[in-house]
């Protein structure tokens, strides 16, 4: 029949043999391509969470309550470990060192008083209403130095005494001729010209403003804008620490805790190799206007919170803008002033002169936020 025909195979069948199955690569095809990576859980919404059943009973929030006085209580005790720490670090002056400083002042004082008097004498003119002065500023002037800083003093004298005559000949031969007085130089060529000398084993550095008056002690104390205006450049060079000292002075709200909180940057800086200006790192004065504006900003803060504060808006602050204790600022920027530029609070606003380069300014800001790191649970 013709069905059976169709049923018979039509000659051998073909023999298939089976594939062999291997983890193995096959040949000149390279790698195998990783795995899938499989679904990490928590990645991905399944949903809201499933309901409780019925009668259990759910955890209670956890409700942490502030205890304002707690609180107020642990930042009067870290300020006070604070001051603690900086008395047995050594860096506040004792009783001693601050007399001796008193009388080098005064000493210092007489000798240009005498030294006036003498110029006027030389040159026929009249003593007894002739004088000069002695004006401190820098850390000493702010109450923030310590036993091994030195005293920054500005040599004040009439219209009379030149700089280069009366001041680096005749006034050097009456302090060399003075026991108190060693290792005495003359910076002539320096951007403020000045002297600089131990007096009693403490460093001075003494520059030379000449006055446009006779009476220079007594027109400087009178505070009178209209005489600045009449002084040479270097004259002037000489006052703006003096008269950004004063701004300090006058601005913040509590100088007990402003000389607390410049001791404690002070001794930062240079524990962390950021405090020398010659090599583009901060100044005295940098710190001063940077400690001024956090104590401005928060006048009612205790030591402690002013620290905290002080690294937590500077490791933020967004450079170049400049740091400014008034709304007033510079309109011009000299060289180096341009990475980290802060003015100074005297009128005209000027910027503080600074070295700082590009490698200093991320050291800084380094330090800055190093600052902040371990502060940030104190305040």
């Amino acid at each position: 029949a013709p069905a059976m025909v169709l049923d018979r195979p039509v000659g051998r069948p073909a023999f298939r043999k089976p594939e062999r199955r291997t983890l193995a690569p096959p040949r000149g095809t390279g790698p195998p391509p990783p795995p899938p990576i499989p679904p990490t859980p928590g990645l991905y919404l399944r949903g809201p969470p499933p309901l409780p059943p019925p009668g259990a009973i759910l955890p209670r929030p956890i409700v942490v309550c502030l205890d304002l006085a707690r609180m107020k209580q642990m930042d009067s005790s870290r300020s006070s470990s604070l001051m603690k720490f900086l008395e047995d670090t050594g860096v506040s002056p004792s009783e001693e060192e601050t007399r001796r400083r008193e009388r080098i002042i005064l000493e210092l004082h007489k000798i240009v008083m005498d030294w006036a008097k003498m110029v006027a004498f030389n040159q026929g003119g009249k003593p007894w209403i002739t004088s000069g002065t002695v004006l401190t500023f820098g850390s000493y002037d702010l109450g923030a130095y310590g036993p091994e800083s030195d005293i920054d003093a500005v040599c004040v004298g009439p219209c009379i005494a030149s700089l280069q005559h009366h001041f680096f000949v005749v006034l050097r031969q009456m302090l060399e001729a003075r026991p108190e007085v060693s290792d005495l130089h003359s910076i002539e060529s320096a951007r403020v010209p000045l002297m600089r000398f131990k007096f009693n084993g403490v460093s001075v550095d003494f520059p030379y403003a000449q006055l446009p008056v006779i009476n220079a002690a007594e027109a400087i104390h009178a505070n009178d804008p209209r005489l600045l205006e009449k002084v040479d450049e270097a004259s002037w060079r000489c006052l703006s620490g003096v008269r950004v000292n004063r701004q300090i002075m006058q601005l913040v709200p509590n100088m007990k805790k402003f000389q607390l909180l410049l001791r404690c940057l002070k001794l930062w800086a240079r524990k962390r190799g950021i405090h020398c200006h010659l090599v583009g790192f901060f100044a005295g004065i940098h710190l001063a206007v940077l400690g001024a504006y956090v104590c401005r900003r928060h006048p009612n803060a205790t030591a402690n919170t002013l620290l905290c504060r002080f690294f937590e808006i500077f490791s933020h602050w967004p450079w170049p803008l400049p740091v400014s204790l008034h709304e007033q600022t510079p309109l011009w920027s000299p060289d180096g002033c341009s990475l980290m530029p802060i003015v100074m609070p005297c009128y005209p606003p000027e910027f503080c002169a600074s070295n700082v380069t590009k490698s200093t300014f991320n050291k800084i800001k380094e330090e800055l936020w190093r600052g902040l790191s371990l502060t940030k649970g104190y305040k």
